[in-house]
């Protein structure tokens, strides 16, 4: 993301990077979709924290992705962010498409997966998300 775009401008240059035509997809619907619709216009510098971490999920939002890379996505958000977070999430895996969720805050991230890896010791060690 670039601190000289607009919120919108960001999500247009992610899509000619991702190749994909910058008018075949609506960026308003993802910009609503993570509360940023009324600051579309507004350049990134201008931004909190939490409204890159909002502006990210959009970018996630309007590509075809059928895997999700999500680092962290939960710092920097509040409540209502962390739930955003959460709804994508179940969002992508209702649709069949995966998502690998890297978190320091396990309690979050835990109650949502399938299966867990976790760092113990320097080994990782592979889980279902419930055990």
């Amino acid at each position: 993301m670039y601190d000289e775009l607009t919120a919108s401008e960001n999500l247009r240059f992610t899509l000619r990077m991702s190749g994909l035509g910058t008018s075949s997809v609506p960026m308003g619907p993802a910009l609503e979709r993570v509360g940023l619709a009324a600051v579309a216009g507004e350049r990134l510098r201008t931004f909190s924290t939490g409204m890159r971490k909002r502006l990210a999920l959009a970018q996630l939002l309007i590509r075809p992705v059928r895997i999700a890379l999500l680092d962290e996505p939960y710092s920097g958000l509040d409540t209502e962010g962390a739930r955003l977070v959460d709804d994508i999430v179940d969002g992508f895996k209702a649709d069949g498409r995966i998502v690998i969720l890297a978190s320091h805050r396990a309690g979050r991230a835990v109650e949502q997966a399938e299966f867990k890896a976790e760092l113990n010791r320097g080994r990782l060690e592979l889980r279902a998300g419930n055990a």
